[in-house]
């Protein structure tokens, strides 16, 4: 019976291990491939010799970056831009460069001390963000988003707002993507919310217990 239920404790082991990684793959390197055949496909429009040799710069850069994603997933550690740079700077990073590949116009309202949460909880905020910054570029048609932290009566809350179409939570199937957002947040004993409207935009807020000192 022992014998059994240690069997039984390893599978389950590695069922979490194999979902997980199902997470970081379509969160981080699917999306991540997906926008790079994107702009692969847009230097067939390009004409100037300048203009491309900067385009594919601008793609030698994102490739490096997908490489050292994929190499801390199979290390098992968070995305690297957060380790070398925190957590409000390594999104910043991050983000910046998926909407600057867009044309897409990218705000930060930087929460001014630094954010202290564990490495766990770290990851699975960068992967909501993730998440939330593929569907902008996949389905919003935004001109403007604005990526805010700031505490709030114990909370930590990071908020991402676009300007775009919108859509009507009520009436759309939730997907793959909006599951893995909320599996994310339940990991963390977090939650998450998110609002729109058609022609309003849309707003994805994260609120995580936060006991931090760092304002002293």
């Amino acid at each position: 019976m022992v014998a059994e239920k240690k069997i039984m404790n390893t599978f389950l082991s590695i069922e979490e291990k194999y979902e997980e990684l199902a997470k970081d793959l379509h969160d981080g390197i699917s999306q991540q491939l997906v926008t790079m055949l994107w702009k692969i496909e847009e230097l067939h429009g390009v004409h100037k010799e300048e203009e491309l040799r900067k385009e594919l710069a601008t793609l030698g850069d994102y490739l490096r970056e997908v490489i050292a994603d994929l190499q801390r997933i199979i290390y098992g550690i968070k995305p690297v831009l957060i380790d070398q740079l925190g957590l409000q700077e390594g999104i910043n990073v991050w983000v910046s460069r998926q909407f600057s590949l867009q044309n897409i116009n990218f705000e930060l309202k930087k929460y001014p001390y630094p954010v202290n949460l564990s490495r766990f909880e770290s990851g699975q905020i960068f992967r909501i963000i993730q998440e939330g910054v593929n569907n902008i570029i996949r389905h919003a048609q935004a001109n403007h988003v604005t990526l805010n932290f700031e505490k709030e009566q114990g909370n930590l809350i990071i908020t991402l707002i676009d300007d775009g179409r919108g859509f009507q939570p009520d009436n759309e199937a939730v997907g793959l993507g909006i599951k893995l957002i909320n599996e994310r947040a339940v990991s963390i004993q977090s939650d998450v919310q998110i609002k729109s409207q058609l022609g309003g935009g849309t707003v994805l807020k994260i609120i995580i217990p936060y006991k931090g000192d760092d304002e002293r």
